[in-house]
């Protein structure tokens, strides 16, 4: 049997065991929510890290979003210049041959009205009376060749 000395002892050594245990037990708890603290801040900042890049990536990939519509703009907006540049200089050369028929046809007429004048003088010449008016060749624009077949038929 114990003595009353050892089993003082014994409760004694029992107690500074269990507050060593428990000392032990808050030591190992602290350092294991120090470690899990520290790995959720390595977590969250690798997470912010990489929140960072795909924010920076995704912002690189607007721009260069906006860059090609504004040359496809840009490209578009060039060509439409050159088509209404050729289409104004079409537009020009063919008023330059509407304008050069038109004085052509204009000369032809003159020719025609001075060769019909001249040979009502002729036949005015010759027999003296006035001549019956002559058949003129039909105009080459649709509005005066009805004009004309108002006159001479």
């Amino acid at each position: 049997m114990k003595s009353f000395g050892s089993f003082s002892e014994d409760i004694a050594d029992r107690r500074l065991a269990l507050k060593q245990k428990q000392a032990d037990q808050l030591a190992s708890f602290k350092e294991k929510g120090a470690g899990v603290q520290q790995a959720a801040g390595d977590r969250l900042a690798a997470l912010k890290d990489k929140n960072a890049a795909e924010a920076e990536k995704a912002a690189d990939a607007r721009q260069a979003i906006k860059d090609k519509r504004r040359a496809a703009e840009d490209a578009r907006k060039e060509a439409e210049a050159k088509k209404q540049e050729k289409e104004d200089l079409k537009n020009e050369l063919k008023a330059e041959m509407d304008a050069d028929r038109k004085e052509k046809h204009a000369e032809i007429k003159d020719k025609q009205q001075e060769r019909q004048k001249k040979e009502k003088e002729q036949e005015k010449e010759r027999t003296g009376e006035e001549p019956k008016k002559p058949k003129a060749l039909p105009p080459a624009s649709v509005r005066e060749y009805v004009e004309w077949m108002r006159v001479n038929i």
